[in-house]
């Protein structure tokens, strides 16, 4: 894979990450913690 083309999904994971956690309340840390382990899965 090129360069760009890993900093390009590594935006993704985190765009995707950030879309998560706004859907979590801020009180919901298992909430949070499901959309850690996505970005850690998908940074594999």
């Amino acid at each position: 894979m090129t360069e760009s083309a890993e900093h390009a999904q590594t935006w993704d994971a985190v765009e995707t990450y950030f879309e998560c956690i706004t859907t979590c309340s801020l009180d919901d840390g298992e909430c949070i913690t499901r959309c850690v382990e996505q970005l850690k899965d998908t940074d594999g």
